[in-house]
């Protein structure tokens, strides 16, 4: 049993959304939707361009990546086996739902964090997904994350989507952290890890993700279902 899961749509987001939000939060359960390992010979442009010749090392590498990132912030991963979508056909929201529902069953946390879901049809699918899945499994606080470095890359477009997830679901804006130092300590521990996933960093914009991490709280009442996002 952990106190907090945080719901990752791939091997880098929770920390690079939130990463400052799991230094304050020893002991979190981070879990990844979209961690499986692809057929073997699978080969893709992104995983090419990361510096892999074949994506079933890219995956089993950017898990390592992971373990040692959420080591750094003293929390524990739970690598799921759904495929990125680059590798298959989509996953079905009821896949996913199905993932995140396991997840819950397993840690009974107290509080689950999950993302909005910013421009990436896998980021998308999970943020449309997860808070129906989570309402109604006795979890006390559900809260909602954007997306880094989605946000930053159309700040419009960004807010707008972020907009209209807060009027579904009526989340209320969390506010920051309140002391200054602490703040600046966690910032120091999510760059850090960062560096963890050096295959990704190129990608990324590591400066980009140390911007305001901005959450929004929901209940579990208040979470609407697939079909009412959709």
């Amino acid at each position: 049993m952990a106190e907090t899961l945080v719901i990752s749509t791939h091997l880098d987001d929770a920390v690079l959304s939130i990463g400052k939000l799991l230094s304050a939060r020893p002991g979190a359960v981070v879990l990844t939707v979209f961690a499986g390992r692809p057929p073997r010979f699978t080969t893709t442009k992104y995983d090419l361009a990361s510096g892999f010749i074949e994506s079933r090392s890219a995956v089993h590498h950017r898990r390592e990546e992971d373990r040692t990132a959420l080591d750094l912030l003293d929390a524990r991963p739970l690598h799921a086996d759904l495929l990125d979508h680059q590798y298959s056909m989509p996953s079905t929201d009821d896949e996913v739902a199905e993932v995140v529902c396991r997840a819950v069953d397993e840690i009974r946390p107290e509080t689950v964090f999950g993302p909005v879901g910013l421009f990436h049809p896998d980021h998308e699918q999970v943020g449309r997904v997860w808070p129906a899945a989570v309402a109604g499994a006795g979890v006390r606080h559900l809260i909602a994350y954007e997306d880094l470095p989605y946000r930053n890359h159309r700040p419009r477009r960004a807010a707008a989507a972020v907009e209209r997830f807060a009027a579904r679901h009526r989340a209320n804006a969390e506010p920051g952290h309140a002391d200054p130092l602490e703040d600046a300590r966690h910032e120091g521990r999510k760059a850090i890890a960062m560096l963890a996933y050096a295959s990704q960093l190129r990608f990324v914009a590591p400066l980009s993700c140390l911007a305001e991490e901005r959450l929004w709280r929901l209940t579990a009442d208040q979470a609407a279902s697939p079909a009412e996002v959709r």
